[in-house]
């Protein structure tokens, strides 16, 4: 679940550019209530409609099923979602819980989720993307793998699981090397920009010209928000392009829907 503040924030003015991971990272830590919650697969639907706006010179044309990938890259995450709006939304059972008043602590961040959670949601989300074809499980698997740590025991199984899948999907896949690595950066790229624009950060933000776990001594792309505007210091994104996202309010007002939704047009 992607959390977002929905308290009023100063503008940020002229300040220098911080990475877009890292401001992600800061949103998602002890956010006070009201927020938004944005689940996984959403946001990647969203990162899927960015794709779609991805002008040639970025990435090169994408197929459709890379779109359709990128669109889908974080399915496996629905269910450990849906659990959450479930537990946020049933009421206490218990009689010392009731009239308690909700609290920022019963809202998980994707960032706050254990690391078997957060592998098995990155497994399943890999096994659906096979389905579709072996490009896009290779291709996942890939964006998960850079993502995980080395450092956790349980990702490192993951990482070394992952590997033995790309070898063997490789095998099979009729697409290049050098089109997986594209279709990966690709998929980063857009997978970061949504999060950027989920988490709410209002400050302006630099992203790698790749996948964000890559090193890469390329210029970055700057990013800033004019309300509802957003300006790329490169026409990556094709202009006039707008976008966006539901999600729910928590707490749920006391009457009418809790959904609520955000939008964006780069100008």
């Amino acid at each position: 679940m992607i959390i977002r503040s929905l308290a009023d924030e100063p503008d940020s003015g002229e300040v220098d550019e911080d990475a877009a991971w890292h401001l992600v990272e800061e949103s998602q830590r002890g956010t006070a209530l009201p927020v938004l919650l944005i689940p996984q697969p959403a946001h990647a639907v969203l990162a899927g409609d960015l794709a779609e706006a991805l002008l040639p010179g970025a990435f090169g044309e994408l197929p459709a099923t890379v779109l359709r990938t990128i669109r889908m890259h974080d399915t496996g995450w629905g269910i450990l979602d849906a659990a959450q709006i479930n537990r946020l939304r049933t009421p206490p059972g218990r009689q010392e819980d009731k009239g308690r008043k909700p609290s920022s602590a019963d809202v998980i961040s994707f960032l706050a989720v254990t690391p078997s959670e957060a592998v098995e949601a990155w497994k399943s989300s890999v096994d659906e993307m096979e389905k579709i074809a072996p490009e896009c499980g290779h291709i996942v698997s890939q964006h998960f793998s850079l993502l995980a740590s080395s450092d956790d025991r349980v990702h490192a199984v993951f990482m070394k699981q992952e590997r033995t899948r790309r070898e063997r999907l490789l095998k099979i896949v009729k697409s290049s090397v050098a089109d997986l690595e594209r279709w990966t950066d690709a998929l980063g790229f857009c997978d970061l920009l949504s999060l950027y624009l989920c988490s709410g950060v209002k400050a302006a933000a630099t992203l790698p010209r790749c996948h964000p776990r890559r090193k890469s001594k390329s210029p970055l792309i700057r990013v800033r928000q004019e309300g509802e505007s957003l300006v790329l210091s490169e026409p990556w994104i094709r202009p006039g392009t707008r976008v966006g996202i539901h999600g729910l309010r928590q707490p749920a007002p006391p009457a009418g829907s809790a959904a609520q939704e955000v939008r964006w047009r780069f100008d």
